[in-house]
């Protein structure tokens, strides 16, 4: 009895009209020749700017050399050019690991992105604390 509840109010939430929410979008970065693959985007506002991370492949998705890019803008509309966050270290011998990004965290007048970093083959993984920003 209780499942079928349960399935009667799923049904009767599915059946509510959503409101249609209107989206920005903006082009924050556009490969040229190199570093085609972006994605695990983050963004944030922070000291009356967005921030937006990002991880960037070489050529694929979570491939060895994977580093973290961020961006900012004042008007969500005009980005700076994409820098370089974090690059990733030397597994063995001219391997490179792999980064990901993973997001902001927001406390008081203090920013911090997080990226993890593993082996090619997702060993020896960790997160990692970068770009922390304060206000003054």
């Amino acid at each position: 009895m209780l499942l079928h509840k349960q399935v009667s109010e799923t049904i009767m939430f599915q059946k509510r009209e959503v409101p249609h929410l209107e989206i920005e979008r903006a082009m924050i970065y556009v490969p040229d020749t190199s570093w085609m693959y972006s994605h695990h985007a983050s963004i944030t506002h922070f000291k009356n700017k967005f921030i937006a991370i990002w991880s960037n492949g070489i050529i694929d998705e979570d491939k060895p050399g994977q580093r973290v890019a961020f961006s900012s803008s004042k008007d969500f509309v005009h980005w700076s050019k994409p820098q370089v966050l974090a690059a990733p270290s030397v597994y063995k011998y001219d391997t490179l690991n792999v980064l990901t990004a993973a997001g902001f965290y927001q406390f008081n007048d203090t920013l911090v992105a997080y990226y993890g970093e593993y082996s090619p083959y997702k060993t020896n993984t960790h997160l990692v604390v970068s770009m922390v920003i304060r206000t003054q």
